[in-house]
Formats: structure tokens, C-alpha cells, sequence
């Protein structure tokens, strides 16, 4: 019971996070009617209970497609970027992995320079890339 009241409050959260990017005369209304809808539906259970998830489910994928995003938003964390992987005919899902990076001290120059001439490689199909000479530009 408490999983689903804490899962029930997440979703409740990022429906007024979502309510929240509408322009202003829709903000206003939208908010006081889901506060108005928890309020009112607060003491459901059973069937009516799983009527009123699938209901908010719905509104989230709505208001996910109707709202503009703003920069550096993000919709959820738990719906960060996955991995699928295809292994012995089943479909696995992962969490999608962060990138090193030299400038947070996931990698050192050398790994990062090792890798930079991989990528060159890479991008010039395993032949030697061209020499770099900036006073050609």
C-alpha cells in the first residue's frame, strides 16, 4: 500500500509540473481542478481506485504532448534515457549510461586523447586521419 501511495504521489507531482508549463489562463484552472479531483477521490479503493490511476495516467501523457518544454526541463527522472539490448531473443532494458567526461574527472587526459584518436579513426574508416594544421584555415 505504501508503493502505491508513493507512486500515486510522484505521478501527482509531475501533474502539476506539467500543469505548470500550460499558459497562464489554463494554469490556474487546470491546477485547482487536479487538486480538487485528489481531494474528492482521496478515500477511493478497489476498482474505482485503478479507474482514477489509469485516469491520471492518461492526463500525464496529455499534458506531456500538449505543453511546450522548456530549456533544461526534464519530464522525469526515472524516464531518463534507457538502453535496449537484444540478448538470446529477449528484450532487455537498461539504464541509459553517462558519458566520461575529462572536465568532471571521470577521465584522464590520456584515456580521453586515447579515445579522440579512436573516434578518428573511426570517422575516417581505419585509415590515419589527415594531419591537423590550424594555419590552413
Amino acid at each position: 500500500m505504501a508503493a502505491a501511495t508513493g507512486s500515486l504521489r510522484s505521478k501527482y507531482r509531475r501533474l502539476l509540473k506539467l500543469i505548470s508549463r500550460l499558459p497562464e489562463p489554463a494554469r490556474a484552472t487546470e491546477c485547482s481542478a487536479a487538486r480538487a479531483a485528489f481531494r474528492d477521490n482521496a478515500h477511493a479503493s478497489g476498482a474505482a481506485a485503478e479507474l482514477l490511476r489509469t485516469k491520471l495516467d492518461d492526463k500525464l501523457r496529455y499534458l506531456r504532448i500538449v505543453t511546450p518544454k522548456r530549456p533544461g526541463d526534464t519530464d522525469d527522472v526515472d524516464e531518463a534515457s534507457r538502453v535496449y539490448v537484444l540478448r538470446d531473443g529477449e528484450l532487455e532494458q537498461r539504464q541509459g549510461r553517462r558519458e566520461k567526461r575529462v572536465a568532471d574527472g571521470t577521465m584522464s587526459m590520456s584515456e580521453a586523447r586515447e579515445r579522440h584518436d579512436r573516434l578518428l579513426r573511426r570517422q575516417h574508416f581505419g585509415r590515419a586521419p589527415p594531419s591537423y594544421d590550424p594555419g590552413t584555415f
